[in-house]
Order: C-alpha cells, then sequence, then structure tokens
C-alpha cells in the first residue's frame, strides 16, 4: 500500500474502516434481535411457571389422587401439544366458542404463529368486536379465566359512540381490541409428532 498516493490510501483505509462498522453494526444488530427473542422466551417461560404454581398451590391435600389430580391440572395450563401452527386452530377455537358463546360481535381475527427456540411453542391472535358492556365484560371474564395459558397482552375498550346512552340492562355498546397470547408444549427437536 505504500506504493500509492497519500489520498488513495486515506481513501481505502476509510472504505475498510466503514466496511468494518457496518459489518459490526449488522452483527450488533443480529445480537440485539437475539436477546429480544430470548427475553420474550423467558417472558412466556415464567408466565407458563407461574400458571403452574397457581395451580399447585390449590390443591388441598397431599395424598396421590390430589397429586395426580394436581398434575393433570398443571398439564391443562398448556393449550396444545404440537408447533405454533398447531396452537392457531387451537386458540381460534377458543376464541371462536367463547365469542358465539357470550353474543359478542366478532368483526376481525388475525392468527399469528411464533415458533420460539425452546420447549413453548406461542400462539398469537389480535381481534377486534363489540357488543354491550355486560357481554363484553363475560367474554373478557371467560377468555381470561379459562383452563389454559392465555395471557391477554393488549387490550383497548372504548364506547362506540360519545353519546352512547345505555337503554337496556347490558349497558353502553362498546368496540374492543385485543392481543392474545396462548402456550403449548413444542415437539422436541427431532421428535416425530
Amino acid at each position: 500500500m505504500k506504493h500509492l498516493p497519500p489520498a488513495l490510501r486515506k481513501l481505502v483505509a476509510v472504505s475498510v474502516l466503514a466496511l468494518l462498522a457496518i459489518s459490526m453494526a449488522s452483527a450488533a444488530g443480529a445480537l440485539m434481535a437475539r436477546y429480544r427473542t430470548a427475553a420474550v422466551s423467558l417472558e412466556d417461560a415464567r408466565f407458563a411457571l407461574a400458571q403452574a404454581q397457581n395451580r399447585v398451590r390449590a390443591l388441598t391435600s397431599n395424598d396421590e389422587a390430589s397429586l395426580s389430580e394436581g398434575w393433570n391440572k398443571v398439564s391443562e395450563s398448556l393449550m396444545w401439544e404440537g408447533t405454533a401452527s398447531d396452537g392457531e386452530a387451537v386458540l381460534g377455537n377458543l376464541i371462536a366458542r367463547l365469542i358465539q358463546a357470550h353474543g359478542v360481535t366478532l368483526n376481525t381475527l388475525r392468527m399469528v404463529a411464533s415458533d420460539q427456540p425452546h420447549h413453548l411453542a406461542k400462539a398469537s391472535a389480535e381481534l377486534s368486536g363489540q357488543g354491550s358492556e355486560v357481554r363484553v365484560l363475560r367474554f373478557l371474564e371467560s377468555l381470561e379465566g379459562s383452563s389454559s395459558a392465555i395471557r391477554i397482552e393488549r387490550m383497548n375498550i372504548r364506547t362506540v359512540a360519545a353519546g352512547n346512552i345505555p337503554d337496556s340492562r347490558e349497558g353502553a355498546t362498546l368496540s374492543f381490541d385485543l392481543k392474545v397470547d396462548a402456550l403449548g408444549k413444542a415437539p422436541l427437536a427431532g421428535s416425530a409428532q
């Protein structure tokens, strides 16, 4: 490089440094993405563990029948066994059943599967709809209180019209937007389903 003119040497040095900086930024971006994925996976695992701990604490005795019942309850705390795509169908069916049972109108439903690189699989649903105050409240209570590992990640509720005066016992008409996450047991790597 000594035989090159000084201006060209500076240009080559700056180009090499710029290329190095770009590659370092790319590597840092990839590391941050992996960190975010790991953080979400850890949050999901903590949620599943908390669900299981709550079910175990609810046991009334230590006899074999009670422990067997507790194990079944812990196993039921995950909605499905399989991939996140399998969970889409399970979560979608649960939402449809609850919507129908509580007389709430479903406007949109979008399923999002996200395979996790660990023993939990996660499926998410983004939905919007509307119904009376009572019906929306009952729908949300039954969704949150289901026996499966469901977490309401985001919720936005608003009245449909500013002058919406309730003319029935069920209250004013509300619209809602939700993002719901559900957890399932992912198949082990290399195992057949």
